[in-house]
């Protein structure tokens, strides 16, 4: 009897391809072989033949998410212009999900659950995050942070929702944070940049002051500092204006916002540091507040 039963089981398992379909089986025979193992002996042919079924199942459950992931990195697309997730990150998010249902509904030990998952994780969310990292190496630096926070922000709320995701969401979220980081600095560069002020912050971040005076400096003087000041003037006015266009392809909000926050914090903490430098008196400059008629306190009065 047990032997035509291992074969009709092997046939329905090599007839099936589909992941989530093997990975209901597998769970649906670890059920009965963690059921049937508190009523007979672990001899007892039964308890072997589906053991042995099981582990096959899982197997090839775990074959097919291998074979996915090496097609993931095998063939990678470039990220669209508006920098969203791909059509197959897409699916794979849509898999993993189905997946992650299955795992969280099934009756299978606890120990049990919590090994499938670490073996789903590692055979779905790393060649994922592989693929987007492949995905966005020909592109700029923003457009890559951007990208990556979509794509990262993607895997870590369809994981959200399940067990034994902590673990995993937390070194989502660290990289989440370090690509927010680099958009932040990149933002108040871009602001810097745009109001001409950038390289005379620059040069004063690393003036010393047996250097001579600043005013003396190529791009410090007062004719080229105040045009700067003007600049800077109109981004005072309408700031919004002076955004890298890339950040609106960010799907977060909230990310887009404390970029916009800490950003505006940074240009505040560079005004003080010029403003410091032009009023200072060292650096013979005749008539400062001409150039700089604005504190830092009122900057960040204005920009708050």
């Amino acid at each position: 009897i047990f032997r035509p039963l291992r074969v009709r089981l092997e046939q329905v398992l090599v007839s099936q391809h589909e992941p989530v379909t093997l990975y209901k089986l597998t769970n649906l025979l670890k059920f009965y072989e963690s059921t049937i193992k508190q009523l007979l002996p672990n001899e007892c042919q039964l308890v072997q033949v589906l053991d042995e079924v099981s582990n096959l199942s899982s197997k090839m459950f775990l074959n097919t998410l291998n074979a996915n992931a090496t097609r993931l990195i095998e063939k990678v697309d470039m990220p669209t212009p508006d920098l969203n997730l791909s059509d197959e990150l897409r699916r794979t998010l849509a898999l993993l999900k189905d997946i992650l249902d299955t795992h969280s509904t099934s009756m299978i030990p606890f120990e049990s659950k919590r090994i499938d998952f670490q073996q789903i994780v590692y055979s779905i969310i790393d060649p994922l995050l592989q693929m987007c990292a492949l995905s966005a190496a020909k592109l700029g630096v923003v457009e890559m942070a951007v990208y990556m926070i979509n794509c990262i922000s993607a895997i870590r709320t369809t994981l959200a929702v399940f067990a034994f995701t902590d673990e995993k969401i937390e070194m989502l979220e660290g990289q989440i944070e370090a690509n927010t980081d680099a958009l932040i600095g990149e933002q108040a560069s871009y602001i810097l940049l745009r109001t001409d002020l950038l390289d005379a912050y620059r040069l004063i971040e690393k003036h010393q002051e047996n250097q001579g005076a600043l005013s003396y400096k190529p791009g410090m003087d007062m004719i080229t500092l105040k045009a700067a000041m003007n600049k800077f003037d109109s981004y005072l006015s309408t700031p919004d204006m002076f955004t890298m266009p890339q950040i609106k392809y960010l799907a977060s909000a909230v990310i887009r916002e404390k970029i916009k926050k800490r950003s505006v914090e940074l240009v505040c903490e560079a005004y003080a540091t010029l403003y410091s430098a032009i009023i200072d008196q060292k650096n013979l400059y005749s008539n400062p507040y001409s150039i700089v008629p604005r504190t830092p306190e009122q900057i960040v009065k204005l920009l708050s």
